[in-house]
């Protein structure tokens, strides 16, 4: 995480001093701010689905070995 933002502040002061308007930095910025909620979100949305998955696993392994005590 910190080589992304080192390599990320190089890039934005490499844009600054080559003339790239303040605006297009802060677009830059918001749009990177975007994107990087964007994925944790997903990341998120992905371990809850598996943690969802898994416990619905259990709960039809358990009752499947339920059916079969009644037999």
């Amino acid at each position: 995480m910190f080589l992304v933002l080192a390599f990320g502040g190089v890039f934005v002061t490499f844009l600054y001093y080559n003339n790239f308007s303040p605006d297009n930095l802060l677009a830059l910025l918001f749009g990177t701010i975007t994107v990087m909620a964007f994925y944790r979100g997903c990341q998120a949305w992905q371990q809850d689905l598996n943690e969802y998955q898994s416990q619905m696993s259990d709960i039809r392994h358990t009752r499947d070995f339920k059916n079969l005590d009644r037999n």
